[in-house]
């Protein structure tokens, strides 16, 4: 059975994906700082929960998932925001903005950088944006 990893499908864009991906025989892996809310995710049960916190890091975690054969897709969509005026944004809620949103997302495609590079087909995405649970007025 092929194995999707979807870093963030807990809600949002992430949640819609992995339950497209469940569509399509898929075992999804979702990873995510919470669970995927029981009344998003319905009938679905064809999918694994692993918890991590994107503020920490844990290489570990994306190393052992990028090991495995039957993995041949990554999606990354964590990404949190507020809307706010720039100016009311603190700087260790720019850091962390920058952590989660960006610096994150690039150490997960570090991991798993051999299996995108290499000539058997695997496919990955990004994608994020807390546009899909708010509009911003800014």
């Amino acid at each position: 059975m092929k194995k999707a990893v979807v870093v963030g499908g807990g809600s949002g864009i992430g949640l819609a994906i992995a339950k497209t991906l469940m569509d399509k025989k898929y075992k999804v892996i979702i990873v995510n700082k919470g669970e995927p809310d029981p009344t998003v995710i319905g009938d679905y049960y064809n999918y694994d929960y692993i918890y991590t916190d994107l503020n920490y890091f844990d290489r570990d975690l994306f190393i052992e998932l990028s090991k495995d054969p039957s993995v041949d897709t990554l999606m990354i969509t964590a990404g949190f925001g507020r809307a706010a005026s720039f100016e009311y944004l603190h700087t260790s809620e720019i850091e962390a903005l920058m952590r989660v949103n960006a610096t994150a997302g690039i150490e997960v495609i570090r991991c798993f950088y051999d299996r995108i590079k290499s000539a058997e087909s695997f496919n990955c995405g990004v994608m994020a944006s807390i546009s899909g649970l708010m509009s911003s007025p800014l």
